[in-house]
């Protein structure tokens, strides 16, 4: 994250009300068998997605000379990205986003959520940040490093 910028963190649990941390039953009896082996394609699948839409947002960012922003509703499982593209997150898990405020970065948003954004400066850099999608104990995080703008893609590293 750039020198001086706030970070938060929102987590969200999915439409049962249950966070990671009390999936015990769907590890330990075995119920949720291809449900949770769906739920994990869904996670990967969206958070490929949202890795391309921001290494879009950062190209373009680079090639017109103007900061591009990608936005995380975390509470709405949606996001927006450079040139009007956007998505919706899978209903099933937990969503975190650790980065920057959207408003700390003048993004507002007339229903008050609370966004998550990470911006892409014409020089490649970026404000940084992670998306983690998890569920069952497993996930994937979207990180994007400050400095360089890289964004990656790789398994959640989640401790019981």
């Amino acid at each position: 994250h750039r020198p001086g910028a706030r970070r938060f963190q929102v987590r969200l649990a999915d439409a049962e009300g249950r966070t990671s941390a009390s999936r015990g039953p769907c590890r330990s009896e075995g119920r949720c068998g291809a449900r949770a082996g769906l739920r994990g394609i869904q996670m990967r699948s969206a958070a490929k997605e949202v890795a391309a839409q921001m290494r879009f947002s950062r190209a373009l960012a680079i090639a017109s000379g103007k900061p591009q922003d990608v936005v995380i509703d975390p509470a709405a499982r949606t996001w927006r990205a450079a040139k009007g593209r956007h998505g919706q997150l899978p209903s099933g898990g937990e969503v975190v986003f650790t980065g920057a405020r959207a408003a700390q970065l003048g993004i507002t948003d007339t229903t008050g959520a609370q966004l998550g954004a990470v911006r892409f400066f014409p020089d490649g850099a970026a404000t940084g940040g992670r998306l983690r999608l998890q569920a069952n104990g497993a996930g994937w995080d979207v990180n994007v490093r400050w400095l360089t703008g890289e964004v990656q893609l790789q398994r959640a590293e989640i401790t019981p």
